[in-house]
């Protein structure tokens, strides 16, 4: 399931590069922070917790794709959330 919801936000990206003009880019790569919020806890990284600059591109513009969730008063430790700022550059 994981698998399929990252493709379908590959897709969403990809497609937004087309129809969506970007904003000047701060850095030329691909970048991504996400992680699952836990409370009471540390979050925990899936992409991006010490280099969120996956890989170099020549691009200068980008698309911005942030979301995130949460689920108020869970279990201390229990995931109940989750970050994801991914930046795509476009040519």
């Amino acid at each position: 399931m994981p698998l399929r919801r990252g493709r379908w936000v590959v897709a969403l990206v990809a497609m937004s590069a087309v129809l969506v003009p970007g904003t000047p880019a701060d850095a030329e790569c691909v970048y991504a922070v996400v992680y699952v919020t836990r409370e009471n806890a540390p979050p925990v990284y899936v992409a991006g917790e010490n280099d969120p600059c996956l890989t170099p591109t020549p691009w200068y513009q980008e698309v911005f794709v942030p979301t995130d969730g949460h689920i108020p008063e869970t279990p201390d430790g229990v995931p109940n959330g989750y970050f994801v700022d991914l930046r795509v550059p476009v040519p």
